[in-house]
């Protein structure tokens, strides 16, 4: 969650850092501003002064300064009387020193005496003999005699104008003011306005410090709430999925339920109803065979004893074709038999394979269970206009036991897994092949696996996710459900816990594999995953090009 009251204080720390800083900062600045200008404008205004009261005594000093030495300017007395009238005027102000500089930049009069005759050509200097009138203040600690140590001195270049010729720049009126007085008072003003603005941005600081505080425990309890709501909705989320699967596995469950109670009626109606008239008719044939047997040799022996018959039996005998009867009645007989057997076996078959007179679990042989669905399937195998004859190549392990399993539901695998395979040869015209393989594997537990390949198209990666979702089918309308995989993988996984695997073949087709565990004492308890990725493990070790992908 986002920490709004720590990154409140970490901003308005910041914030009225830069804002103390900025403040004082201008405060300064516009203070030295308005320091340089006032002592500026006083400063113009002593050399005005300078020029209107005190220009006769210094004018002459211009016509003699350029012929006369530093000694003579120094005990000239018209420089003594000129310094003593510039102290008494400024007696009192803060400025230190006045000097006057002459056009060839040589200091022709100075309150310091000493400076008289020395020589100036700074930037300051050159702009005020251009008619500029330029101050700076100075803040490095400079010593005048006529000062204290460390004074802060701002100094000023006037230029001097001719007074009878305005525009003439005649002399350079130098002048050093004191200003650290000034100067403290600015910091302690700065100071007091420090402090104000600390006060006063701390006065709001400790107002919004509380009020985002408050904010912040109104995000929390919201934060929290919301978090409690995603959750609730989360869960109820999860349970409308858990009921939305139920539901679909118990409609599944009722399809299949539906479907196989469907089945088995028909199975039963039609195993009934042909096997009443067929037995009848194979029950028939053996005395019908006596009664032909018998007849046949009644008539050797009237042809035996009247050899002469009457014309009208004789005419009869040869219209009959007496001994191409005798040869093909127990022709026709036999095929009648042959054909009642197949029946017969048809009907088994049927019985066989719905068990419809067995109910639960028992131990059956997985093999005939395989031949009987086939059996069941024949007609599907045979070629039509789409592709030749289907080949089933089977490869049984001769050592797989009696497996105890549901023998129906085991069976309605079986005729969903080929069903599939056949569907996936429906255009395949080079060979198209079902190889049906049994084997049995000790390890980790015993278990039997049977392996159904076709040689079709494969599985597409886009569909392979999504065989085993109840209702997903790519057979066209009316021809699919999409329930045949679903209930293999619910017989197989969870009916009798085993592993219901599946993957396109490296070398083309699909490969099923189905795994049971021989008993029910060897079958994990709700699916034990472990042992089954052990197994599927165990069989891509066996054959590692069995499988691309397992599910």
């Amino acid at each position: 969650m986002f920490k709004l009251l720590r990154y409140f204080s970490a901003a308005s720390l910041l914030a009225f850092v830069g804002a103390t800083v900025l403040l004082s900062g201008y405060y300064h600045s516009q203070a030295n501003r308005d320091l340089i200008h006032i002592e500026e404008y006083q400063n113009v205004t002593l050399s005005h002064f300078f020029v209107n009261v005190l220009w006769e005594k210094f004018e002459p000093l211009l016509t003699i300064a350029p012929e006369s030495t530093n000694t003579e300017l120094m005990t000239n007395q018209q420089i003594y009387e000129l310094r003593r009238s510039l102290l008494e005027q400024i007696e009192g102000l803060s400025i230190v020193r006045v000097k006057i500089f002459d056009l060839n930049g040589r200091a022709i009069f100075s309150t310091d005496l000493s400076q008289i005759g020395k020589e100036s050509n700074s930037e300051n200097y050159l702009r005020a003999r251009a008619g500029n009138t330029v101050t700076r203040l100075d803040h490095r600690h400079l010593t005048l005699d006529t000062g204290k140590d460390g004074d802060h001195l701002l100094s000023s270049y006037i230029p001097l104008y001719d007074k009878g010729n305005p525009k003439k720049v005649v002399a350079v009126f130098e002048i050093y003011n004191n200003v650290t007085p000034f100067l403290r008072q600015l910091d302690r003003t700065q100071k007091q306005i420090i402090i104000a603005i600390v006060l006063i941005l701390g006065s709001l600081y400790s107002l919004l410090f509380a009020i985002v505080r408050h904010a912040e425990r109104i995000l929390i309890r919201q934060h929290s709430e919301l978090r409690k709501s995603e959750a609730l909705a989360k869960r109820q989320a999860l349970e409308l999925e858990q009921t939305l699967h139920q539901l679909q596995e118990t409609q599944t469950q009722l399809i299949h339920s539906e479907k196989m109670a469907g089945l088995g009626q028909m199975v039963a109606g039609v195993a009934h109803e042909i096997n009443n008239p067929i037995s009848f008719i194979y029950g028939n044939l053996v005395p019908a065979e006596q009664y032909a047997a018998d007849a046949l040799e009644l008539i050797d022996l009237y042809q035996q004893h009247y050899p002469d018959s009457p014309a009208a039996i004789q005419d009869s005998l040869e219209s009959f074709d007496l001994e191409f009867v005798k040869q093909d009645w127990f022709k026709l007989l036999k095929s009648m038999r042959s054909g009642s057997n197949r029946i017969r076996q048809i009907v088994t078959s049927l019985r066989t394979f719905a068990h419809l007179d067995e109910s639960g679990a028992k131990e059956i042989n997985l093999q005939n269970g395989i031949d009987n669905t086939l059996f069941m399937l024949q007609n599907r195998l045979e070629a039509t206009q789409r592709r030749p004859k289907i080949d089933v190549q089977k490869n049984y392990d001769e050592r797989v036991p009696l497996v105890h399993c549901s023998p129906a539901q085991i069976n309605q695998v079986f005729l969903h897994l080929f069903n599939n395979a056949i569907d996936a040869l429906e255009n395949i015209q080079d060979r198209p092949t079902i190889a049906i393989q049994t084997e049995i594997l000790a390890s980790p537990s015993p278990f039997v696996v049977i392996r159904i390949v076709d040689n079709g198209e494969g599985i597409p990666d886009a569909v392979s996710q999504k065989i085993f979702d109840p209702f997903f089918t790519t057979k066209p309308v009316g021809k699919g459900t999409g329930l045949g995989l679903t209930v293999c993988h619910q017989i197989v996984v969870r009916e009798h816990g085993g592993r219901l695997l599946y993957g396109s073949r490296r070398e083309g087709g699909t490969e099923f594999i189905v795994q049971l565990p021989l008993d029910a004492a060897s079958r994990p308890k709700n699916g034990n995953k472990t042992e089954s990725r052990q197994m599927s493990e165990f069989l891509k070790e066996k054959d590692p090009s069995n499988l691309s992908t397992t599910a």
